[in-house]
């Protein structure tokens, strides 16, 4: 490998490594546990499951 070619390539490391920090930081947070009880509504909030909903 020339010096030129190796020079590219951690170019191109450094590039997607700052490229992949970047989204990540961009994601949505995690979602913490629920209960065997819970389900995730679509507002990202846990709510107990109601027999009637079952």
């Amino acid at each position: 490998m020339k010096r030129s070619e190796y020079s590219q390539d951690s170019q191109l490391e450094d590039r997607l490594l700052s490229f992949a920090t970047s989204m990540a930081e961009t994601y949505e947070p995690k979602i913490a546990a629920g209960t065997t009880s819970q389900y995730l509504r679509g507002d990202k909030t846990w709510q107990v499951i109601q027999q009637s909903d079952v």
